[in-house]
């Protein structure tokens, strides 16, 4: 009768080593200074269901918009970003990696004529965080390139760029012999 509630200790007592030393390696930061940026492109919703949410784009004059809640390409997928001179002003330019840009052609092309909507987190520790735009989906795009206006400064533009330059950092490419086909680090 003795060992019942021994063996419910012991596995007690090995749930929280395990917890503990879960928490120990896992709680670390990524020790990254500087802005850092993430961005979330949100379809246009076509109805009031649960899987969307009603949002505000454009400070000076808001516009009310339905959007669903999950984002169909977020800042892992981009593989470059710019500001880039426009007619009147500057533009943000993003140039999507393959799955990326094989989610922006499926997108436009199912949303063509609705709108989508562009968030974006940045500034040191994502100090700002707000709905840059909301353009209008007229064509296909399957070039994997977004080009809009944000409701931006050229300063804060300038600033989540170079936070998302943060969130990727270079990829170490391997030394390859192609005589005896041996990867050097």
């Amino acid at each position: 009768m003795d060992s019942a509630p021994f063996r419910f200790n012991s596995y007690f007592l090995a749930l929280l080593t395990a917890t503990l030393a879960a928490l120990g390696t896992g709680c670390q930061t990524s020790g990254q200074k500087g802005p850092q940026t993430t961005l979330r492109i949100h379809a246009e919703a076509t109805d009031n269901s649960s899987f969307t949410r009603k949002i505000e784009v454009f400070r000076a004059f808001p516009t009310k918009l339905a959007v669903e809640q999950s984002p169909f390409l977020t800042e892992a997928e981009i593989k470059e970003a710019a500001v880039v001179e426009a007619l009147g002003g500057f533009a943000l330019q993003f140039k999507f990696d393959s799955r990326g840009q094989w989610l922006l052609d499926h997108h436009s092309s199912l949303h063509r004529g609705r709108k989508i909507a562009i968030f974006a987190t940045f500034g040191e520790r994502g100090a700002q965080a707000r709905w840059l735009a909301a353009p209008v989906l007229s064509h296909r795009i399957s070039d994997g390139q977004l080009i809009f206006t944000p409701d931006a400064t050229r300063a804060e533009a300038e600033l989540l760029i170079a936070g998302l330059k943060l969130a990727k950092p270079a990829a170490a490419t391997p030394d390859v012999n192609a005589d005896t086909q041996e990867t050097r680090p």
